[in-house]
């Protein structure tokens, strides 16, 4: 098994992102991805599809990123996996909430960068 710190910074980039509102957050994810996020209807396949689900998120009036407690990975060759538990943090208003996040993701490194395959993120109940 490989070094893992290609997948804490994909965690990291995709955070970044996140909460900048960046389109660019899309080209993260290989062209036949499939992001299953943690809301109702958060289901997206394929670049175009994850970029327009991420436009509607960043369209909201509050801006979302994620913090990490712990994050399990593993690689073997190009392709890593890895789950994640920590918080979505919501900043809304200049006021910040926290809840439960966990994320379990299959990423590939491509051209020297980590690109998602899967990302499956939930919200325990608490």
């Amino acid at each position: 098994m490989g070094d893992t710190a290609g997948i804490d910074d994909a965690l990291r980039r995709l955070g970044s992102l996140m909460y900048e509102r960046a389109p660019a957050i899309a080209d993260e994810f290989v062209a036949d991805a499939l992001l299953v996020g943690s809301e109702p209807g958060e289901i997206a396949r394929g670049r175009v599809a994850i970029a327009a689900l991420f436009a509607g998120i960043h369209a909201r009036p509050y801006r979302v990123t994620w913090q990490w407690d712990s994050i399990d990975a593993n690689i073997d060759g190009a392709i890593g996996w890895f789950f994640a538990e920590g918080s979505v943090v919501i900043e809304d208003a200049g006021q910040q909430r926290r809840l439960p996040y966990r994320l379990a993701g299959v990423l590939e490194e491509l051209e020297g960068q980590w690109r998602w395959r899967l990302f499956h993120g939930s919200e325990p109940r608490v």
